[in-house]
């Protein structure tokens, strides 16, 4: 067939192989002339040109997989026009270097879901609704993968806090943690793993007083009346620590006025605070010695 004339291809009547097989060493492009091309035409369109796989719309696997030997350059178009990959393409696509593989893959098999996450656990977040295993499979390879789960299972979150101190301050990317994963977090994590929980239940704030001391009040962004009466129990220092004491915690802290009057420390505690507990000291009424 003569250069430049492979376009001629529009007006020959069924084609023999051997004049398709001419036409695509020309240019890809024949390919728009030919229809449902034989497996033999389409690795030798792919051989000349691997971005010529658009042209084909009844791809075989085979010109698939040649047309995934690419250039690196060309990856991304080479993953935009594979259409219908079966597993064993799918596999190929996500060895690809090439952000992402998996997004180009409409519905990625289980196995493939797996082998993309093993290979980078960032791929999780081109991943349309991932099951337990595929999440699990991710977070076991950085922790941190949890910020891309959008409804992770408890399973999978207990996965994250229980893979050590580090890790577990990811649970600050759990939207809604459960009171077991809270509760897994404070034994697993430093003493100020706390403030890295959202909304921590009351259960929760009590058991990190209890875990870690009564200066881990000052952890907790929004502690209950009980939380802060356990801390105050604990130490009476810890007063200083809370942004907004109770009426019941202010009461018990003026309430011990005389026992503490030598007390330098709680003393110094409650001047940080003096603005706002004088105020309040003067609504309810008691002693204000300790807060001048």
């Amino acid at each position: 067939m003569n250069e430049q004339k492979y376009y001629n291809l529009e007006y020959i009547k069924h084609p023999t192989e051997a004049v398709q097989l001419a036409a695509v060493k020309q240019s890809g492009r024949a390919l728009k002339f030919i229809e449902n091309p034989s497996e033999a035409v389409q690795l030798a369109a792919i051989r000349a040109d691997e971005t010529n796989l658009e042209y084909i719309t009844n791809q075989c696997e085979a010109a698939q997989i040649a047309a995934l030997k690419t250039r690196r350059y060309v990856a991304e178009a080479i993953l935009k026009c594979i259409k219908k990959p079966t597993e064993k393409v799918q596999l190929r696509m996500i060895k690809l270097d090439c952000t992402g593989c998996i997004s180009y893959i409409e519905n990625p098999t289980k196995a493939v879901q797996l082998a993309a996450v093993k290979d980078n656990y960032e791929n999780i977040k081109y991943i349309r609704n991932p099951s337990e295993a595929v999440q699990l499979a991710a977070v076991k390879q950085c922790s941190s993968a949890i910020a891309y789960i959008k409804n992770p299972t408890e399973a999978v979150c207990l996965a994250v806090v229980e893979r050590g101190p580090h890790s577990v301050e990811d649970i600050k990317f759990i939207k809604e943690p459960t009171e077991a994963v809270q509760l897994a977090a404070l034994k697993n994590g430093f003493n100020d793993v706390i403030s890295f929980i959202k909304n921590p239940t009351e259960a929760v704030q009590l058991a990190a007083l209890e875990e870690n001391g009564w200066e881990t009040i000052r952890y907790i962004q929004n502690p209950t009346e009980a939380v802060q009466l356990a801390a105050i129990a604990l130490n009476e220092n810890a007063i200083g620590h809370i942004r907004n004491p109770a009426k019941a915690v202010l009461q018990r802290i003026f309430a011990k006025e005389m026992s503490v009057r030598d007390d330098f420390d709680l003393k110094l505690a409650i001047k940080k605070m003096a603005p706002k507990i004088c105020a309040q000291a003067a609504a309810l009424r008691v002693p204000q010695k300790l807060a001048q």
